[in-house]
């Protein structure tokens, strides 16, 4: 997976939205992505829940495991 951009959107009053873009392999790691979207979706009520959301918590459970495993947690 290959990091491409920072981009920012401009800021509302709550919070600034920063996204971050990336290159995947072909299917495997979207597929994947949206599994897990179909069965948040059912937790949620049937709430839709989206890939990029998906990603971004998947993203951040990640980061903090390595964070972790590298002592600086």
């Amino acid at each position: 997976m290959d990091i491409l951009l920072f981009m920012t959107k401009p800021s509302t009053k709550e919070r600034a939205f920063k996204g971050v873009a990336v290159r995947t392999d072909e299917g495997n790691l979207e597929s994947r992505l949206d599994r897990v979207a179909e069965i948040l979706t059912q937790r949620a009520a049937g709430v839709p829940q989206r890939r990029s959301t998906v990603a971004k918590v998947c993203m951040e459970r990640g980061l903090e495991a390595m964070e972790r495993e590298l002592g600086l947690s």
